[in-house]
């Protein structure tokens, strides 16, 4: 079993690493026992199941809270994997497990973020506080989290999207989070970041064989990419039968696709969160308290997917055109240009080449992982607007034209 404990200088001990199957196993004597942590009114104790309302679907959120002798209420989250309740969350479980998602979100806690900290230690002030993190020889995990909830921490709604001032916050964030990315594999002499951390290799990183088991030939195998063009064409498209048609001309080269933008991130690598949709930021009302979370899809490769999937999903609809876009690369560009300069470091990428970059196969990687969200996101309605103006503005950007002629 591999198993980390990170109490945070509480100098506490675990008695045991069960991870419960669902939120019915968890009990006060179940977390005394896990955490090490002393709950002297186990009357107090409550579970709070259902906790992943407005989040995504690839882990069970359980939120536990107790009170102590001074009448102060400790509050948790708990990560487990999602609950197999019908044929599609078995599948999605099989997925999370065999994919290593959750297990590379407990190295992310165990490991990486230590890592990244050490050499940027603004960083911290983003990240959850984390008092548990295991993973067994099964693939099952566990993560025991801060619960930003009583500290007045809100979750933004895709559909309004980030304020200005919420953009800037998570533009700085995401900007020293892939600076860090880079020092830490300069800090390796170069050595690309998977062969140092094996649990980064993720979709990003082409299969050299056909049948190797990785994300990648999960999206294949499941065909999510070709379904969810299928999806866009005819429900979120369905009325622009011109843009429909577009995005279904690329459904019999899907895997080409995913395999050419695969390979086009490795010249400019870093670490990237690869998740960075409004609903994966949380806010502490008007000010600076900004938290990001959910860590399971983290990757390394070019920051330009971070980004396409960060503008697009965190700008309000009215900002997702050509002269928003350009200006938040410029302001990454310049902060990333300035952390360079403050370590006495040049900075490989010209901005000629990295605009180039995004506008082409950045905002590629930004369709493939759209129309794999698509269905999910459709289902809200309020989000149907949003998501429209996303595929119109890849669409006018000539993404699905770029995509076939380099795959045709």
């Amino acid at each position: 079993m591999d198993a980390t404990n990170s109490f945070l200088d509480k100098g506490v001990e675990s008695k045991t690493n069960i991870i419960p199957a669902s939120e019915s196993d968890v009990s006060s004597e179940w977390f005394h026992d896990i955490t090490g942590i002393p709950i002297l009114l186990p009357n107090t104790f409550e579970v709070l199941p259902n906790a992943n309302s407005e989040v995504g679907n690839l882990s069970k959120m359980v939120r536990v809270g107790f009170m102590d002798e001074e009448d102060f209420r400790h509050c948790f989250m708990i990560k487990l994997l999602p609950v197999s309740t019908t044929d599609s969350t078995q599948e999605l479980r099989s997925i999370v497990t065999s994919e290593n998602m959750n297990g590379r979100e407990v190295f992310f806690y165990a490991s990486l973020k230590v890592d990244l900290e050490r050499l940027v230690p603004e960083l911290g002030q983003y990240f959850v506080q984390c008092y548990k993190a295991v993973k067994d020889d099964s693939g099952n995990s566990l993560l025991i989290l801060q619960d930003l909830t009583p500290d007045g921490f809100l979750m933004p709604s895709f559909s309004d999207g980030l304020s200005d001032h919420h953009f800037t916050l998570s533009l700085d964030f995401i900007t020293k989070f892939h600076f860090a990315g880079e020092l830490l594999q300069e800090e390796h002499g170069g050595t690309p970041l998977p062969q140092v951390y094996p649990a980064l290799n993720s979709w990003h990183v082409v299969p050299k064989e056909p049948s190797s088991s990785s994300l990648f030939n999960q999206f294949k195998s499941l065909s999510w990419f070709p379904e969810g063009l299928q999806f866009v064409a005819n429900h979120v498209l369905g009325n622009s039968p011109a843009m429909s048609q577009d995005f279904l001309r690329l459904i019999p080269h899907a895997e080409k696709i995913i395999r050419f933008i695969a390979a086009a991130g490795s010249k400019f690598p870093t670490v990237i969160h690869d998740d960075l949709w409004p609903h994966n930021f949380l806010y502490r009302g008007f000010g600076d308290g900004l938290k990001v979370i959910d860590w399971q899809l983290l990757g390394y490769t070019d920051p330009c997917y971070d980004l396409a999937s960060f503008i697009l999903a965190s700008s309000p609809i009215q900002d997702i055109n050509r002269t928003r876009v350009t200006n938040v690369l410029q302001t990454y560009y310049k902060l990333k240009e300035g952390f360079h300069s403050q370590r006495n470091l040049g900075i490989e990428r010209s901005w000629r080449d990295f605009e180039s970059f995004f506008d082409s196969i950045g905002l590629g990687y930004g369709l493939v992982w759209f129309a794999m969200s698509a269905d999910s996101i459709h289902a809200n309605p309020n989000y149907r607007p949003k998501l429209y103006r996303i595929f119109e503005f890849l669409w006018e950007a000539s993404i699905p034209q770029f995509l076939l002629e380099k795959v045709c």
